[in-house]
Order: C-alpha cells, then structure tokens, then sequence
C-alpha cells in the first residue's frame, strides 16, 4: 500500500487534537497539457481518477469518517470529492460546494501552456505570476467569455466579488471567510471534516494554519490526490501535519507540481506552440470534423510533452480471476436487442494477402466473403429472435467504398450513414523534427490510420453518437469483421447491462501462441484493469510481457460499451477520451524504406477498460475469437 501509517480516527482521545484532511483534486486533463487551468471547468483525467480512488482507498484503510465534506464548484475538485468518498466508504455525509474553494483565477493566463508562457515570458516571470503573494497575472476584460460575471454558475455571487485575476493574496481574503464561516465551525463542533479543493486554495488555509511567512507559502507544493491531515488544537492552533503517503512518493509529487510552470530543457526540442497550427491548418483543409482535430491534437500533444508511453512491469500487476462465460448464471434477455447496436471494424486492407480492397472481402468458404458471412449471421440471429437488429461497421477512407458495394444486395442491413460511419485519418510525424510529413509524389502516403482506438472519436464526429443515443440505443458490441466468431450473445448482453458496467472487454486465456500481443493486467495504484499492447513494454519487461503464466488474458477485441457512459466521457474531456497514445514508426511511403521516417500516433480501442471507472472483463471460449490473419 501507498499509505503511511497514520491513525484514522478524527480525534485523539488522549491529545484531544482536532484532524481536519485537505486534498487536492487528482490530474486533470488539462494538467496533463501543462495548461493554466484557474476557474476553466475541466475533468479529471483517467489518471486523475485512479489517483482518487487510490485517496479514497488510503483514507479508508486508515479509518477515516466524515460528517461533512467541503469542496468548490468546479468539477475536477467535485468527482475527486465524490470519488474518494465512495472508495472510502463515506456515503451519507452532505458535500458543501462553494466558489470560495475555487482554484486561483490565472486572468489573461488561463488556458496558455505553462512552460511555453515559460519559455516566452521566462522562468522567473511565470513564477512570479504563479507564485508571487501579492503580484496578480494580467486581468482579463470582463467581456471574455473566461471572466467568471460570463458563467451562469456564478450568476448568484456579487459581481463585484468575481475575479478577472487573482494573486495569492487576493485568493487568501477569498478563502479564510468561509473557513472561518463555514469550515471552522464545523470542526469546533467536534464534526470530522475533509476539504476536496484545489493548489492555491488550500495553500490558502495551509498558510493561515501554520502561519506561514509570504516566502514559506510560495515554496508549498501540495501533491495530487494525497491526502493531508492537520491535527489542531482545542482552539484550532495548528500542532502537527502529515500526508497518507509514503515519504519519498509525496517528495515526486511535489517535484511535479514544482516543476509545471518551467520552461521545458532547449534539448525538449520545438514545442506544441510552434507545430500545432501547421497541423491544425492540415487537417482543417483536408475536411477532418472537429472530434478527429481534438483527438489528434490530444496524441500529438502527448508525444511532443515528452510524456513515456511505456506501461513498466513496476507499474502493473496480474489479473488473478475474471467471470467466465460458461459459468454466468443469467437468464438471456432478448428484449435488450432493440436497444443494443452491433458494429464491425472494417478498415483493415487485405494487402499482407495479396488483396487490394477491404480484407473482409477475401472469400471465406463456398464463395462467402467475411461480409457475406456476417451478413447471414445478422439475418439469422433476426430471424431466430423474431426482433429487428441494429448493425454498423466503421470502414476506412480505403474500404469504404468496396465494402458498401459488397453489401448493397443485403438491403435489409441498412444502407448509407444507416450502415457505415468513417474512420479518421490522421497526419504523418516527420520523426526529427515533429513537422507534418510530406510527399509530394503521392499525398496520400502523408495520412496514416490513427488505430483502432479512433472508433470512439470517430462516432462522435460523424455524429454517429448522438444518432444512436437519440434512436433509443444504449449498449454497443464492437469486435473486428475477420473474427466471425463474435456473434451477438444474448447471455454475454444481458449479463454486461445486469452488472451495470460502463464498458466490458471479453478476453482469452494466453498460451505461447499469443505471448507477443497485448495483455490485461492490473493498475498498482488504483487496483482498477488496463490494458498493455508490446507497443507499450519496455525493452528490459519483454520477458515478463511475454509469460503468459502470469499474464493469463489477452484481449479479443470483443468489447461491450455503454453508449451514455462513453457520451459522459466525452463531456467531461472538451470532446476527446485519453486513451494511451503509442507510437509507430514508419517510413512515409511505406514501400520505400529509404523515404522520410516518420512516427504514426495510434491508440487503441481496448485501451478505454483504463478510461471507464468500474469497467471490467469476462473470460469467454476460443470459439468466440477465430481471426484470420
């Protein structure tokens, strides 16, 4: 466990000690993007989940109740209140929400990356920006849509009392009165207590309690998601402080939030400033939706932070048991169909077999293609269920057409944006300098699929989504169209809606002849599923990828999705989903081994089990995966 050894319980019966606990919100997403988040209502990242639910564990292994929690009211500080509560088993207690927790309002800083305003501006400048006691950054105009007088969440505060920037000082004098109004109170009651805010704000309440000089409070980095005890006296004096961490893991932490408004190392190479709007101009002339610029932008930003890709074996353990199918005890519900779609990855060339059109169009058996074959299982499972079935496929911009063809003389599957939405592409990486890559002689060769993983942006750019969920659907079955063997299994539905999962992966037990694909294991820190591919193992973890005696499920590509949860997700993240980003690398012309190298960023569908909080896995029979490759 990462928990220190501190008592739980909220007051000493010997000392006699007030404990209050702070915690910052987890990672949001835009901490990930290193960007000044102030008052801008942004979510948690999927790491910034697991880190609450890692708090949420500490605090109960450690015994702490709560009789009131306090938190602001932006989002990322709410889901990590909430979160920590359920896994710490606090459930009954009111969340007092106040705009007086809000994180430091950055003005005109709000949303610009912190170490390129570094880079701009220079190191001391930010920091005194950042840091300073009593020095604000630059005010925005409270015409800007970032002004909060333009949040109808705020429409219930003075205008007057509403920021367009704010110092420390100033985020101080907004704190202390509920402190002393609200929290303090509370705690003189004898009431335990959590406060869930944000860096500045507690940084606010910790200088009050210890009465820290201007220069000490500037030199507080408070870590993510640990939780903080202040034990006080009788008269809420402050006697000791003490994080639910071990040592040495708080100290990285602090490190991490010390180090997010520095300029990054003039070896880190151009920054996302620089190459972003070339990128953008790209994509934007090639007619790309707003979903795939926002995914793309997110993989690409991954790769020029500098961020590791890599899953290390010190990060993950083994899954010990899932649920097999064979052993559910569910009663098949057919009446989940009507509300449940079947979708076929369909985006794969059949080159590597010496086809040049969709590899579902290789004859399977007695002149049936792998679309004929599909086709005939969806009018067969309609036929044998008395009930009209909702199927799709996601082509490529190269099997699109093709495959629509093919399945022309099965009308009764739909037809047009009824039948097929269409994967993205993304830009090509020029490997040494992170430009867009070029080929003048075949423009073509300059776009690359972004993986598997586009499936969920391309939905919601194509406004496949938002069709689905307005005709009445709910759950999704995802799986490739060369595995014949994922039909419609009314037991493996109906058991994915009664366990109210927002996501389930089906998986199979590994032997050597799968050692060197992607395997489920567990998160050590949030105790939660992910999925690692051998894009993502580092070298000196090959070994241990590859035991399929400790890693014993790989992953079918069979998937079950709520479609409602996959929308929240959407909602909170500004309209991407952070799926693990790997990198590919690849000459531009793939023929050509003498041509640019470049990096294709890619993601894969699998990899949302890490995205989805409670989503899970069912071991299933071979029978159910029979790819052909």
């Amino acid at each position: 466990s990462h928990c220190s050894r501190a008592s739980g319980c909220l007051r000493s019966a010997m000392s006699e000690n007030f404990k209050v606990v702070f915690l910052r919100h987890g990672e949001s997403v835009w901490n990930v993007a290193n960007i000044f988040t102030g008052w801008a209502d942004v979510d948690l990242s999927p790491a910034g989940d697991l880190e609450a639910i890692a708090a949420g564990k500490c605090l109960k292994e450690k015994g702490f109740k709560f009789d009131v929690v306090f938190t602001s009211v932006l989002k990322r500080s709410i889901r990590t209140a909430w979160t920590a509560c359920m896994h710490s088993d606090n459930y009954s207690m009111p969340i007092i929400n106040s705009w007086r927790l809000n994180e430091r309002h950055y003005g005109a800083l709000q949303g610009l990356n912190k170490a390129e305003t570094a880079a701009k501006h220079g190191d001391d400048q930010v920091k005194i920006w950042r840091r300073s006691y009593d020095i604000p950054p630059p005010e925005i105009d409270p015409a800007d849509a970032r002004h909060p007088s333009n949040d109808p969440m705020y429409k219930h505060v003075p205008v007057s009392a509403l920021p367009g920037a704010e110092s420390l000082a100033l985020t101080v004098d907004r704190v202390l009165p509920f402190w002393f109004d609200n929290i303090a109170p509370v705690i003189m009651a004898g009431r335990s207590v959590m406060v869930a805010a944000h860096g500045n704000s507690l940084r606010a309440l910790c200088k009050f309690l210890e009465g820290m000089s201007e220069a000490e409070v500037l030199e507080l980095n408070i870590p993510t998601a640990v939780p903080l005890v202040y034990e006080l006296d009788s008269k809420l004096r402050f006697v000791k402080k003490y994080y639910l961490m071990d040592e040495e893991e708080v100290k990285a932490k602090m490190a991490a939030v010390a180090n997010q408004g520095k300029a990054a190392a003039p070896s880190a190479g151009p920054s996302m400033e620089s190459l972003w709007p070339a990128y953008e101009a790209k994509m934007q002339a090639e007619g790309l939706n707003s979903a795939a610029i926002a995914a793309f932008k997110y993989n690409f930003g991954v790769l020029v932070s500098g961020q590791s890709t890599m899953i290390p074996e010190s990060a993950i353990g083994p899954v010990e048991s899932l649920p097999e199918l064979d052993s559910l005890d569910v009663t098949p519900d057919p009446s989940l169909l009507a509300s449940t779609v079947i979708l076929k990855l369909n985006g794969g060339l059949g080159t590597g077999m010496g086809l040049d059109k969709a590899k579902s169009l290789l004859e399977v058996s007695d002149g049936n293609t792998f679309l004929d074959l599909i086709a005939k299982q969806i009018e067969s499972m309609k036929a044998s269920n008395s009930t009209d079935l909702k199927f799709m496929l996601m082509n490529s911009f190269s099997t699109s057409q093709d495959t629509l063809e093919a399945l022309s003389k099965y009308p009764d599957l739909g037809t047009g944006d009824d039948l097929e939405f269409v994967q993205n592409k993304a830009p090509k990486v020029t490997k040494s300098d992170l430009t867009p890559a070029t080929w003048p002689a075949n423009p073509g060769h300059e776009w690359c699929p972004p993986g598997h993983g586009d499936l969920y942006p391309a939905m919601l750019g194509s406004g496949t989504l938002e069709k689905l969920l307005g005709a009445g659907f709910k759950y999704m079955f995802v799986s490739n169209s060369d595995n014949l063997g994922a039909t419609m299994d009314l037991k493996l539905l109906t058991y994915f809606v009664s366990m109210k999962a927002p996501f389930m992966m089906e998986v199979a037990i590994r032997t050597d002849a799968d050692k060197k694909g992607g395997h489920l294991a567990k998160d050590n820190k949030s105790g939660g599923l992910l999925l690692r591919e051998v894009a993502q193992c580092p070298d000196e973890d090959e070994k241990a990828f590859q035991d399929v005696s400790k890693y014993k499920y790989f992953n079918t590509n069979n998937l079950w999705v709520d479609l409602v949860a996959l929308k929240a997700i959407f909602e909170a993240n500004n309209g991407s989903i952070p799926l693990p980003v790997m990198t590919n690398e690849k000459t531009v012309d793939p023929r050509d081994k003498k041509s640019t190298k470049v990096l294709q960023l890619e993601t894969a569908m699998g990899a949302a089990i890490g995205c989805f909080e409670g989503a899970t896995a069912v071991v299933i029979p071979r029978s159910r995966f029979a790819p052909v490759k």
